[in-house]
This record gives structure tokens, sequence and C-alpha cells, in this order.
């Protein structure tokens, strides 16, 4: 076939076949059919079998008149079955073009050709005679500003202007009602607005800062963090805005307890005036807690929501809401204008919306009637779940984030038979044990039929004693973050150590330290009684020395 085309000068084009799915499929075919029609004459007519498939003269004016009649209309089927832009506007002026220029008979024009424009055209006629789809077809030729009057029948015109108007004058206000967003998203936003603004105002007037978080971070560049996650990351979100668990992390009780211990403890002048913004994060941490819960046990503010801690959590809620309703930001002439107010309003108003369809959603399925549940774990109606899944699906495509059915297929089998669901890259955190696609990884299975056990790696002694910080030479603030540090260690030491002097030579109840802050977090003892100062690494040691 292409070498007869290229000795006929014909484009090197293959043949079309009709589809039943594909609009227009039929004209495009018998379209090329008629371009190619002398290059597939001298191919059938070469071979003896299939000579008799030759088309007659009578059979290509049939195919030249139904693709004269039919070709016109294939622009404007494409035209009319568009997605992305209002169509039904066209009809009107399509239908005049069909009636006056494109399906009109002409002199040429074959018997059949007449025929099939004739037919197409009362078929139209009768389709649209119905009273009730004219009238939407002038309402939208009316509001088209391309269109407005030009195709509507001149005695209906001021029908339909009245018309149009009173449906105007019928149309509700618009609502206020903001849509709920994902508790991760509305951090995130908030997150933003926080940065870039850089001066939240409450409704007392007291000023919520950015800069004190910068100025936390500059503080903890010094090797050692009091008790909380703060990083380069944090401050500098805009390359990771998609993370979550920054924005998080940064709205968090930890970070808020160290900016209390720097300005009341430590006494440092840059975080003078913090107690806003400690207050402010303490809230939104609270808030975001509360729609976060995932465990059946937890407790404090990550218990879940049932009769016994409901109103705990609802007056968290409301006590978010208050607060963000009430933040206000400097304007372009310098005045104070409620953030709600402005285009930054997004994370407030989705911060609320979404604290309000939690409430509603536990009513109606706790506290209603025969409810199915007995408790609400409010991490459970995140889309978390979904986009870890959606992560792991991206990652066996590779660099190909747009798979097609069949890739979709081949890498939901390789999950379902050879993995799980893990956490990645992505901008969730797996943050519960829920199971989306369960097997025995092949690790494990390999460990299991060669009998072998994992071995911990073995930290050599020069490695961990590298960066060991000169313990004779500490700041005020290092100080600090040692204390807090060794706290830890012995509240955990003194579940095990059963010596009576090892105890002893652990603990030490003159000094005050940042675990003060954190008693909330262990709310069996408060943490002042494990304050664990430089020296007391002597005692310790001299103490387990004599045990021996």
């Amino acid at each position: 076939m292409s070498e007869v085309q290229a000795e006929l000068g014909l484009p090197t084009h293959q043949l079309i076949t009709e589809s039943p799915t594909r609009w227009g499929s039929r004209q495009r075919m018998i379209e090329r059919f008629l371009e190619q029609e002398k290059a597939v004459v001298r191919v059938l007519g070469s071979d003896k079998k299939s000579r008799h498939l030759v088309p007659t003269w009578q059979d290509l004016d049939v195919l030249e008149s139904i693709n004269k009649a039919v070709k016109p209309l294939q622009e404007f089927t494409d035209a009319l079955s568009g997605e992305s832009y209002v169509s039904v506007s066209y009809i009107k002026p399509v239908l005049h073009l069909f009636k006056t220029s494109l399906l009109q008979p002409e002199e040429e024009d074959a018997e059949l050709t007449k025929t099939i424009k004739g037919k197409i055209m009362r078929y139209l006629d009768d389709k649209y005679s119905d009273p009730v789809k004219d009238e939407l077809l002038d309402m939208s030729s009316l509001v088209d500003p391309r269109f407005r009057t030009t195709y509507i029948d001149p005695d209906k015109v001021e029908p339909v202007k009245k018309r149009a108007v009173a449906e105007m004058m019928s149309l509700p206000a618009p609502a206020n009602n903001s849509t709920p967003q994902q508790p991760g998203t509305a951090v995130q936003l908030l997150r933003n607005v926080f940065s870039t603004v850089g001066v939240l105002v409450r409704e007392d007037g007291q000023q919520i800062m950015w800069k004190y978080i910068e100025e936390l971070h500059k503080l903890q560049e010094e090797g050692l963090r009091l008790g909380n996650k703060l990083k380069m990351a944090h401050i500098q979100w805009r390359n990771q805005k998609m993370k979550v668990n920054l924005a998080a992390q940064l709205f968090s009780s930890s970070v808020a307890d160290a900016l209390e211990y720097s300005e009341k403890e430590l006494k440092y002048p840059q975080f003078t005036g913090s107690a806003a913004t400690v207050q402010f994060l303490r809230t939104i941490d609270a808030a975001f807690d509360v729609l976060n819960s995932r465990n059946p046990l937890g407790r404090g503010h990550k218990a879940p929501i049932k009769p016994a801690t409901k109103h705990r959590a609802i007056g968290i809620l409301e006590e978010a809401e208050s607060l963000l309703r009430g933040l206000k930001m400097k304007g372009k002439d310098n005045k104070l204008v409620p953030l709600h107010a402005t285009q930054k309003k997004t994370p407030i108003c989705g911060f609320i919306a979404c604290g309000r369809s939690v409430i509603g959603i536990y009513e109606d399925l706790v506290e209603q009637p025969a409810a199915p549940c007995r408790y609400l774990l409010t991490y459970k109606l995140s889309q978390d779940h979904l986009e870890l899944f959606f992560s792991a699906i991206r990652a066996h495509g590779g660099y190909n984030n747009n798979p097609n059915v069949r890739q979709f297929r081949g890498a939901y089998k390789r999950l379902l038979v050879r993995h799980q669901v893990k956490k990645g890259t992505g901008n969730c955190l797996l943050r519960d044990n829920t199971t989306i696609l369960d097997s025995t990884p092949a690790n494990i299975n390999m460990a299991r039929r060669l009998g072998i056990e994992p071995v911990e790696e073995i930290v050599t002694e020069d490695d961990t004693l590298a960066n060991l910080p000169d313990v004779n030479h500490l700041s005020e603030y290092k100080e600090a973050a040692f204390s807090y540090i060794a706290g830890f260690i012995v509240k955990k030491i003194e579940l095990k150590v059963t010596c009576m002097p090892c105890s002893h030579a652990l603990t030490s109840a003159d000094s005050a330290s940042i675990c003060n802050f954190e008693e909330q977090r262990w709310p069996t003892e408060t943490i002042t009684r494990h304050h664990f100062s430089v020296s007391s690494y002597r005692k310790m040691f001299s103490a387990a020395s004599k045990c021996q």
C-alpha cells in the first residue's frame, strides 16, 4: 500500500476503521477511503482473490454523497461536546447556521445528498420543537454576551428578558458556609499565613509573632533542642510546603514550652512578650490533636470523642474557633482588619468548618438512638489512608505518576501479593496501624526459610563519642537541654532500677528545669523530681560501681 501511495503521489496515510464508541469515525473512514481510492483500487485489483472487492462507480457516488452531507457536521459535533466550556448557548446559533447554510440543498448536490440533508434537518427540528427546550435555549443564548437576542424569535424577546430578570431576583443570597478541610490542610495553610504575615493580633490586642519561632531556631542551632523538633525545614517551609508533619510539629506544645521556658526561666530578651504566641501554639495543637485522635485508649487531647470526653473536646474546638475568629492583621493602610475577612481566610474558615463537622458527625454516629459507634476516632475521617495508598501506587510507577488502567492493575497486584502499604516520601505519614494491604513481606519469608535472625548494627566506641559536647563548659541553654534529656532518661531508668543507692543517685529535687513545663505529659507524677544535672553523672557511676 505504501509503495502504491508513493507511485501515485498520495499522502502516506493509513485507512481508518469505524469505531462505535468514537463520534464521527464513520465519516472519517469514508473521507480517508475517498482520499486513498486510487491506491486501494490498484492494491485490490492486483490480487485475484480480492479483485471482486474493488468499488464500483455507484459505490463511489454513494460515499461521496454521504461525505458531502455529513462532513460539515463533524466540526460542530466536536465543539458542542466540549467539557471545559459551556456549550448549551451554541445550540440556537448552530441550528440557525444549519437551516440557512450548511444543510441547505444546493444545485450541484446529488439526490442522495439532498435527501440526507433533508432528513437531518427534519430530525433536528423535531428534537428541539419542545416548548420547554426552546425556552431553555432562548434563555442560554440571552445570557451569552456573544449572542444575546440575535437568534431568538423577535416575538419572544421581551418574555424571555422578563423571565431572566425574575429568575435573577429569586436567586438566594450566597452562603458564607465554608467547605470543611482536612485538619492537616488547615494547619498547613495556617502556618503559611502565620509565616507570611509575620504578626497576628488577637482580639485583646496581644501580638502573635513569627519572629519568636525564628529566634528559637537560632537558639537551638547550638546542636541541642529544648524537647521539640524545630529545624531549618520548619522555618524555610516553602521548599516542602506540602509536608503536613512540618506544620503539625510547628504548632506543638513542645515548641510553646520551649518559648515559655526561654522567656521565664532563661530570661532571654529576644523572647520577651511571647506569651500570646505560646497560647496560640497550644490552642492550635490541642484542637489538632482532637481532630486527629486515633487510639481508642488515648488520653488527654488525643482521647477519642465519647460521652465522657465530649464536653472537653467541644470546649477545645470552641476555644480554637473563638481564637481564630478574633485574629487580625494589618491591611494596606496599616489598619487592623479581621483575618477571616481577607483573602487569607481559607485556613480560618476551613479549621472552623472542620471542627463543627466533627461535632456533627459525633452526634450522628454516637449520640443518636441506636447509634452504630460507642466513640469517634477523628483520624479515621482523614484522607491520609487514601493518599498513602496513592503514594504507594505512584512509587511503583517510577517517574510515571499518571498510570493507565493496566499499569495500576499491575502495581496493585504487586502491593497485594508482596508488600504492605508503608510510609514513604509523600505528603502524609503513617500515624496508626490501619492495615490496607497486608501480606508477609518477602524478606521475612526468606529469613524464616534460611533461619536468619536480625542482628543489630554495631557502633564502635569512637563513633559514639566523636560528637559529644564538652560537659565542663556548657551554656545555660545547653544545661537546660541536658537536664531535659537526662530527666527523661532517668524516668525510664527508675522503672527498672531496684537498687536504692542507684535510684537515689539518679534524682535530685532542689532544682527546676524545663521539665516542669512538661508536667502535663506525665500525669502520674511531676517531672521536677527527675531533674538530672550534669554533676549527677558522677554520682550515678560511683553508686553503680559500689553495687558491683
